[in-house]
C-alpha cells in the first residue's frame, strides 16, 4: 500500500494546476509512505517541496516521523528543532532514531532534555532507550538505567517490561531475564 500512495502523490505532483495544489492531509500521507517504505530519498524530495509550498510548519511532526523511520538521526533532528510544540510522540520519534543505531549518549540527552521541557516519559520512550542499550551492548549503562527506572516507578508498564527482558537477553543476562519474564503479558 504505501507504495501505491508514493505512486499517487507523484502522479498528483506532476499534474496539479495551481488551484488543485494537494492539501496538509495528503502530504502527511506521502511521509507516512516514504517513512513505512524507508524511502529517504523520496521523503527528502518531498519535504523539499512542502517548504516550498509553504506548508512544512502544518506538518512537521509528519517529517520528523519519516526521518525517524527511515534511520537519519542528523535529518530526523533537524526536523524534530524545527517542531514549535513539541509532544511526546517528536520525544518518542526522536530518542528512537538514536536508540535504533545505538547512538545512546544522544538519546540519553534527549531523554533528560525531555523531562526538563515537563514532558514525562511514558512506557514507550522509555522502552525504546532500554532497547537502545541493547542495540549498543552497553551492559554498564543498561543497568544503570533499569536503576533508574525502578526509582521513578516507570516498572508497570508492559512495553517497559518487554524492552528490559530484550536487553537483558541481548546482553546474554539470562538469570535477570528470566527474572522480568513472568512480568511481561502472556508469558505466563
Amino acid at each position: 500500500e504505501p507504495q501505491k500512495g508514493l505512486r499517487c502523490l507523484r502522479h498528483v505532483h506532476g499534474v496539479v494546476e495551481d488551484d488543485e495544489k494537494p492539501n496538509a492531509k495528503t502530504w502527511e500521507g506521502g511521509f507516512l509512505a516514504c517513512g513505512n517504505l524507508g524511502a529517504v530519498s523520496e521523503g527528502s524530495c518531498l519535504h523539499g517541496v512542502v517548504v516550498k509550498n509553504g506548508v512544512a510548519s502544518f506538518i512537521q511532526s509528519s517529517v520528523l516521523d519519516m526521518y525517524s523511520k527511515c534511520g537519519v538521526p542528523r535529518e530526523a533532528y533537524r526536523s524534530f528543532c524545527e517542531v514549535i510544540h513539541k509532544d511526546l510522540l517528536c520525544w518518542t520519534s526522536v530518542i528512537g532514531v538514536y536508540a535504533r543505531i545505538g547512538m545512546m549518549g544522544e538519546c540519553l540527552r534527549l531523554f533528560r532534555e525531555m523531562q526538563e521541557n515537563e514532558i514525562r516519559p511514558d512506557g514507550v520512550v522509555v522502552g525504546c532507550v532500554l532497547s537502545g542499550f541493547g542495540n549498543s551492548m552497553d551492559v554498564f549503562q543498561g543497568k544503570a538505567f533499569h536503576g533508574v527506572i525502578i526509582r521513578r516507578y516507570y516498572v508497570d508498564d508492559e512495553k517497559v517490561n518487554d524492552s528490559l527482558l530484550f536487553m537483558y537477553c541481548k546482553f546474554g543476562m539470562l538469570s535477570l531475564a528470566e527474572r522480568i519474564f513472568p512480568l511481561c503479558q502472556g508469558s505466563g
